[in-house]
């Protein structure tokens, strides 16, 4: 998982929750040695993703992985994990191609698809007739979630799409085509907080006061959403049952654990 890059702080609760499971396996089977061994995928980095997962695989010989972060990074080591029949389990990824992967490649996120059709009944409900998409160009999870919302829409909304570098803070060319179609709405698919912070603060520049919507978490960390200027910003998540028991539980061992106040919970 991301230890450093751009997502880290977003993630850093997914550590602990691997520990914690570890620890919860070891003490209800004893006999069984568990051996942790963690690798850096740099928040997304696909070629980084490809050699830990080539080192855990061949040189670690591990019979599992938890994690890689992205859907990009799942699609790019799933040959690797599939070739040598070792499990993969993401608990984040969610392009619907990860359910074509293979018999090795799993999941327990929800797909992109569900994210598409609400956003897209979202600008139907509200009767937006022209919109524009902007989405990360390395996150393949990002471009069928696009495509989808695109294809859900159907005709009866007009559209225009635009790909951005993950790591590119400058929209201001994407942002004066944009402004030239005059959309009612803008739909951004990125995952990188800084990004969005620029995204975000480049609208605000140019002053184009339509609202923006989001299909991913990340758009709701605090220090994002400050910089959303007057803007109507609207995220559209998986939210977890806050009665569910496990959650309770899950979350108050994450703040009695790390001091945390508020928990970013894995």
């Amino acid at each position: 998982y991301g230890l450093t890059g751009d997502l880290a702080e977003y993630v850093k609760g997914v550590g602990k929750g691997i520990e914690y499971a570890v620890k919860d396996f070891q003490t209800e089977h004893p006999d069984v040695k568990i051996e942790l061994i963690i690798e850096d995928d740099k928040s997304c980095d696909k070629a980084v993703g490809v050699t830990g997962i080539q080192k855990l695989v061949n040189v670690d010989r591990v019979q599992a992985v938890v994690g890689v972060l992205c859907s990009g990074s799942v699609i790019a080591v799933s040959p690797i994990v599939e070739q040598n029949k070792v499990l993969l389990m993401s608990g984040s990824a969610s392009s619907k191609e990860i359910s074509k992967l293979g018999d090795y490649v799993f999941r327990t996120y929800s797909s992109d698809e569900l994210r598409a059709k609400k956003v897209a009944d979202l600008l139907k409900q509200r009767k937006y007739k022209k919109a524009a998409f902007i989405y990360e160009l390395e996150n393949d999870g990002a471009l069928t979630m696009t495509e989808d919302m695109i294809s859900f829409l159907g005709e009866g909304v007009s559209q225009k799409s635009h790909g951005i570098s993950f790591k590119d803070l400058d929209f201001k060319s994407i942002l004066t085509q944009i402004r030239q179609n005059n959309p009612d709405v803008i739909v951004f698919s990125l995952v990188n907080t800084n990004q969005i912070i620029a995204l975000f603060k480049q609208v605000k520049e140019m002053g184009l006061a339509m609202p923006l919507i989001a299909p991913n978490e990340t758009v709701q960390d605090n220090k994002v959403l400050e910089f959303s200027g007057s803007n109507e910003v609207i995220y559209t998540i998986f939210s977890m049952d806050e009665t569910n028991y496990q959650y309770i539980e899950l979350k108050g061992r994450y703040e009695g654990g790390t001091g945390a106040t508020e928990a970013e919970v894995p």
